[in-house]
């Protein structure tokens, strides 16, 4: 058996499936040997032989990808001056979903179930264990105040709101005012609680983003961190994107 297999990878199905992979290729490797002790070996036995070592080979790295991927943090991209995060691109819990849409950015978007949890409009809201969530990993690439704004959608005029969290910080409450429903809206702001605008005290590094669900049915699209005081999201936010 090749080297670089270790113990701890044998409880990944994808391992287990590729036992034959292994005993053919040792097949092959035996009549290689004699063959080759003979100057009798061809083409076909040369070629057999490459093709399974190379997907053996291939095999650790895949699951390095599926450990890396379990972990539910996706890396946002960043600039100098901005990040933002396509909501679809984490691991999504039971209860939120993955839909698509040609007016969503990238064409996909997430919405949560039809339970929400409101909490009431609190400066800093204790969010039960079982409400549904998303989190997200983003480096920040420059330690500095980010303007926060989210792309959501509801459904009717009540059920507009969400929560968002940076680490351990208080959650902000984000929308829970008139917007425009059925339609894409970028919201950076908080009804009833001052100061309106939401923004985050970010030093440089790795940071976990949350956003949990209050309401029911929300599509949420697409999240812009940025240090531009004045720069308003236009469509999918390509403006507030790449700036210098």
């Amino acid at each position: 058996m090749p080297d670089n297999y270790s113990d701890p990878y044998r409880k990944y199905p994808l391992f287990r499936r590729n036992l034959k992979l292994e005993e053919l290729y040792e097949k092959y490797k035996q009549k290689y040997d004699q063959k080759f002790a003979q100057q009798q070996f061809g083409k076909k036995e040369l070629l057999w032989l490459t093709a399974i070592f190379l997907i053996l080979f291939s095999i650790p790295f895949t699951l390095d990808q599926i450990q890396k991927s379990q972990s539910g943090l996706i890396t946002a991209t960043v600039s100098s001056k901005s990040l933002s995060i396509e909501a679809e691109k984490t691991i999504l819990p039971a209860g939120v979903l993955s839909e698509e849409s040609v007016s969503a950015s990238e064409g996909k978007y997430i919405r949560f179930g039809p339970k929400g949890m409101i909490m009431g409009i609190l400066s800093c809201p204790k969010i039960p264990s079982n409400v549904s969530k998303v989190e997200y990993s983003i480096t920040i690439p420059v330690s500095a105040q980010y303007y926060s704004w989210i792309r959501l959608m509801s459904s009717d005029s009540d059920n507009n709101s969400l929560y968002l969290q940076v680490d351990n910080k208080c959650p902000d409450l984000v929308g829970d005012y008139y917007m425009p429903y059925d339609a894409w809206v970028w919201v950076n702001k908080r009804s009833e609680v001052m100061p309106n605008h939401i923004i985050l005290d970010l030093n440089v590094g790795v940071h976990t983003l949350r956003i949990y669900q209050r309401e029911a049915n929300i599509k949420v699209d697409k999240i812009i961190l940025t240090t531009d005081p004045n720069c308003t999201p236009v469509l999918t936010g390509a403006n507030c994107l790449n700036l210098k």
